[in-house]
């Protein structure tokens, strides 16, 4: 499930390669599916979720054919970028895609303007989230804790003790536990 700028919401359907665009006032329709009149040569891999960026494109990561693909605001779809086990992604403010491969492991930072960078990261990447200022938020499933991964490439723990758990609600980040981390999401208030 996906929201764009404009309050629509995207919701995949795997089993038939199908994503549907819910609007505000509630009407549903097909919104992009693999067919033959897309003239694309890979089917749309939905089973690894997807994210909508703030122009109203959705990015989708094909892990199983080595691509993130891109359907834009009319329901194209594309090979964006190609990568060996694309996993997860999330756009930022700027325009910027961020991709996770735990195959090298590493985050990619696909630019606007189309450049890349790679960052090795050895921790897990179980779930990506970026804030209005361009810091990434990663999920580790394993180590029950938030990795936060500033503009300059630095890597601190932003929450979480390390320990698997439920205590700490209502107290600091730092001592908060996380039992099975899966999902993560930023608000445009800056709160994750």
């Amino acid at each position: 499930i996906a929201v764009d700028p404009s309050g629509n919401l995207y919701i995949g359907n795997s089993n038939n390669e199908e994503v549907y665009k819910v609007t505000k006032d509630g009407k549903i329709s097909t919104f992009a599916k693999t067919t033959p009149a897309l003239n694309f040569q890979y089917p749309l891999d939905l089973s690894a979720g997807f994210a909508a960026d703030y122009q109203g494109n959705l990015y989708v990561p094909g892990q199983d054919f080595m691509q993130v693909q891109k359907i834009d605001s009319t329901g194209k779809i594309t090979n964006f970028f190609g990568l060996r086990f694309p996993t997860l992604v999330a756009p930022d403010y700027s325009g910027n895609l961020y991709i996770a491969d735990p195959s090298f492991p590493a985050l990619y930072r696909v630019n606007a303007d189309g450049s890349y960078a790679a960052q090795r990261f050895v921790y897990n990447l179980d779930a990506l989230a970026v804030d209005l200022a361009g810091n990434v938020y990663v999920a580790d499933f394993g180590d029950a804790v938030i990795r936060k991964v500033d503009t300059s490439g630095n890597i601190t723990i932003f929450a979480g003790t390390g320990q698997a758990g439920t205590a700490g609600d209502g107290g600091p980040a730092s001592q908060a536990q996380f039992n099975m981390l899966q999902a993560l999401a930023t608000d445009a208030l800056g709160n994750l």
